[in-house]
């Protein structure tokens, strides 16, 4: 007498997510429930659109308002991410308080879902959603993560645990792009090492507490001069580009609603400008004026008004 499987759901599930060899092709009834388990994991994402971007729990510490910043792509937080959340939560420090920030942000977004690892649309035009990784329900069943557990054979690493759900959310995901974003520089090497796109996060918001804003510059240092927590000034050098400048007198108007006169034959014509600041002296123009138009400039410029003719004479270095 054969026995019968303990849990035969599980057993035909794993088949069919798993295994594409002919000889042991489901049912069609275990094909539905294998496209079920591939959508109750968070594997497949909502939409074609977009690209998936799975998310380190240091660029959720770093920044527990980066979850709104991915626009029309897709979130994915591994529940081993959320775990890894947990530990910092009572800490009173900032990167406790930032987990705790996470935590009652990711309780608003699925409060009202009834299935997080489906996606919950973002105000972005994208989605987050949660995704599973369970090396019982899912083994390695593509080329790509057998060659990478022979590289990192520690299942129960979360690091590589995040990295073996990106080989299955391409996997599952042939359409759209995957990658990983993380501040740890060793976890970046890993991804890269077996070509999983990975990108560092930088937030690019000027903190409002601390009145600073994050940059990442090469700086060469043979010497070990520059060490870690020393304090530099930093004078940036743009490349050079030919740009719109005007004298600030032929600004006019509050900002957010700057215009100047330009001269179009005899008569004056008010035209909407946008401009940014040179130097104390200096504006440059972003739109609203054409080559090769000229603004009025001068102490009877608060005189002028649209339409009105105008007499356009020189400056004492003979400048018009």
């Amino acid at each position: 007498m054969i026995p019968k499987p303990t849990n035969p759901t599980i057993e035909v599930m794993q088949t069919a997510l798993f295994d594409e060899s002919p000889a042991i092709a489901p049912q069609k009834k275990s094909r539905r429930t294998a496209a079920q388990a591939i959508e109750e994991f968070g594997l497949k994402a909502p939409s074609k659109h977009g690209k998936n971007y799975v998310l380190d729990t240091n660029v959720l510490l770093h920044d527990p308002a980066c979850l709104e910043r991915f626009k029309e792509n897709h979130l994915c937080i591994l529940v081993d991410v959320l775990a890894e959340l947990d530990k910092f939560k009572s800490e009173q420090t900032e990167r406790g308080a930032n987990a705790r920030r996470v935590h009652r942000r990711l309780t608003d977004i699925f409060g009202n879902s009834e299935m997080v690892t489906r996606g919950v649309p973002t105000e972005g035009g994208g989605t987050i959603r949660l995704v599973i990784y369970d090396p019982d329900a899912c083994p390695d069943n593509s080329d790509q993560l057998k060659q990478f557990y022979r590289i990192f054979p520690d299942r129960e690493r979360v690091d590589h645990r995040i990295l073996a759900a990106c080989f299955l959310l391409r996997q599952y995901n042939p359409d759209g792009q995957v990658a990983l974003v993380t501040k740890d520089i060793n976890l970046q090497l890993k991804a890269r090492a077996v070509n999983i796109e990975c990108q560092d996060y930088l937030n690019d918001k000027v903190d409002a507490r601390t009145r600073s804003v994050e940059i990442r510059l090469h700086l060469p240092n043979p010497d070990l001069a520059i060490k870690p927590g020393l304090f530099a000034k930093l004078t940036l050098h743009p490349a050079p580009r030919r740009a719109a400048v005007l004298d600030r007198g032929a600004v006019l108007g509050p900002a957010g609603d700057t215009y100047v006169y330009v001269q179009l034959g005899h008569v004056a014509r008010r035209k909407t400008v946008q401009v940014r600041d040179v130097d104390a002296a200096l504006v440059e123009v972003l739109s609203g004026m054409k080559p090769g138009e000229a603004a009025l400039a001068g102490p009877a410029l608060a005189e002028v008004k649209d339409g009105a003719s105008i007499t356009v004479g020189k400056t004492a270095d003979g400048s018009r």
